[in-house]
C-alpha cells in the first residue's frame, strides 16, 4: 500500500549541504565521493571528519548527508539514527522541525509509522511557522491512513485542507472526509463469535462476518455432505456413509468453522485497507493537481 507521490521528501536546502562540504578537505572528498555513487567510501569520510571534529558546529548538517548516503545504501538504521542526531544538533529551531519532517516522511517510507507520528506531532503542536505545521498535519494525516486509524486521519488533515479554498481542493476534502467516514464505521468481528455460530448453523458465521458469498457456500456444501451422508444411511449403505460422515466432514464441517474465524478476523482489515487505498489515491491526486 504505497502512494510514491506522497512520500516525496522535504529536501534540506542545499545551501546547508554546500557550506558543510565547503568548510572541510574531508566533508568535500566526502560530498565528491557519494556524488560519484562511492557511498561506502563517503561514509568513511564523514565518519573520519566526525571523530576529530566532534563539537564542529557543521556536524547537524553532516549527520544529514550521512543519512542520506545511507538511505542509498538502503540502509535504514543507521540513515534514522544520522537524522535523529542532525535534529539533535540543528542550530535552530526553524530547522529542527525542517529535519523532523524529513525523518518523518522517510520513516513513512520504511513503515516506521509510530516514529513519523512522533516526529509530526511534535512539529504540527510546537513549530512556530505555519507552514511547517501544515505540512505536518498533512504527513500526520498519511501516516495515520497507513495505520487505519481513520478517527486521527479527519482530524489531521482538517487544518491542511481548511486553508485550501480552491474547488478542486474543497471536492478533495469533501471526499477524503466520506472515505474516513466509511472507515470509522469499520467494527471488528470475533473470531470465536463466527466459529460458535458456523457449528451451530455452517455459514452463519461467514454471514454474521460481512462474507454472504462464503455464507451460501459452506451451507451448499455442508448441506450436500448432510444429504449425501443420510442417503447413504437410508440406502443402508453404512461403509459410504461412514467415509462420507468422518472424512467429508472434518474437511467441510470442521473447515467451515475455521474458514468463519479466519473471516471475522480477516475481512475487516481487508475492508479498512482498501478504504486507506482510496484515500491514498485521492491524496496523490491532490498533490499531483498542485505541481
Amino acid at each position: 500500500m504505497i502512494c510514491g507521490i506522497l512520500l516525496i521528501v522535504w529536501t534540506i536546502p542545499s545551501a546547508e549541504n554546500a557550506s558543510a562540504g565547503e568548510s572541510d578537505p574531508v566533508l568535500a572528498t566526502a560530498g565528491a565521493l557519494s556524488a560519484a555513487g562511492n557511498f561506502d567510501a563517503a561514509i568513511t569520510e564523514y565518519l573520519r571528519y566526525l571523530y576529530f571534529h566532534p563539537t564542529a558546529e557543521t556536524i547537524g548538517g553532516v549527520y544529514l548527508n550521512m543519512g542520506n548516503v545511507y538511505l542509498r545504501l538502503s540502509d535504514w538504521e543507521n540513515a534514522r539514527d544520522a537524522f535523529r542526531r542532525s535534529i539533535r544538533f540543528a542550530p535552530n529551531d526553524s530547522l529542527k522541525n525542517v529535519r523532523r519532517l524529513n525523518l518523518a516522511i522517510h520513516s513513512i517510507a520504511h513503515k516506521n509509522y509510530s516514529l513519523a507520528v512522533l516526529e509530526l506531532l511534535k512539529v504540527a503542536s510546537f513549530s512556530k511557522q505555519p507552514h511547517l505545521r501544515r505540512k505536518a498535519g498533512f504527513y500526520l494525516g498519511v501516516a495515520n491512513v497507513y495505520l487505519l486509524e481513520f478517527d486521527q486521519v479527519e482530524a489531521a488533515l482538517a487544518p491542511y485542507f481548511s486553508k485550501d479554498s480552491s474547488d478542486y481542493g474543497r471536492k478533495t476534502w469533501q471526499r477524503l472526509q466520506r472515505l474516513a467516514g466509511k472507515g470509522k464505521t469499520i467494527h471488528p468481528r470475533s473470531p470465536a463469535t463466527a466459529k460458535w455460530l458456523s457449528t451451530v448453523f455452517p455459514g452463519l458465521g461467514q454471514l454474521y462476518s460481512g462474507d454472504f458469498k462464503n455464507a451460501v457456500n459452506a451451507l451448499a456444501l455442508n448441506g450436500l455432505l448432510g444429504y449425501g451422508v443420510t442417503r447413504a444411511f437410508l440406502e443402508q449403505n453404512y461403509v459410504d456413509a461412514v467415509l462420507e460422515g468422518v472424512f467429508l466432514f472434518q474437511r467441510y464441517y470442521m473447515g467451515n468453522r475455521v474458514h468463519a474465524a479466519q473471516i471475522a478476523r480477516t475481512r475487516p482489515i481487508k475492508k479498512e485497507k482498501k478504504i486507506a487505498e482510496e484515500i491514498l489515491t485521492e491524496l496523490g491526486k491532490y498533490l499531483a493537481h498542485k505541481r
